[in-house]
């Protein structure tokens, strides 16, 4: 599982491919695996259809984001930020790696410290219980 992560992880950072080009899949999976808990393969196949919607949705609306970004831009006459949304079209692939990087730097420290915390949570609880259970006896 591990290999398979790692390999997933380094195939998106070497590729410069966003997340939100994986919302159309990711909202098919999620929906697909919802529907078929609820409605066996019928709900299974509307709710993938369902989440594959909502995916392309939500990924045509961070390009509606960006397209209003630059018309604001030109509206305004802001220069400084016409050559930052140019500047980010250009990027070249080791800044795109650098910036996927700190990308998961910043889950993997989430990930530890929902991890300390759960770990603190669990160790209040089974100390808890056990002197629970050790007082009863």
């Amino acid at each position: 599982m591990k290999i398979i992560l790692l390999s997933a992880l380094l195939i998106l950072l070497s590729s410069s491919c966003s997340f939100k080009k994986l919302y159309p899949v990711a909202g098919a999976t999620v929906g697909g695996g919802v529907g078929a808990l609820v409605g066996g393969p019928g709900g299974g196949a509307l709710g993938a259809f369902a989440g594959a919607a909502s995916g392309e949705v939500l990924k045509s609306e961070e390009e509606v984001k960006e397209a209003v970004a630059k018309v604001e831009a030109l509206t305004t006459g802001d220069v400084q930020k016409m050559v930052e949304l140019g500047l980010n079209e250009h990027k070249g692939w080791f800044q795109k790696t650098i910036d996927g990087i700190y990308d998961v730097l910043m889950l993997g420290a989430l990930a530890s410290v929902m991890y300390f915390i759960f770990q603190f949570w669990y160790g209040r609880h089974f100390v808890n219980k056990k002197l629970k259970t050790d007082n009863l006896k």
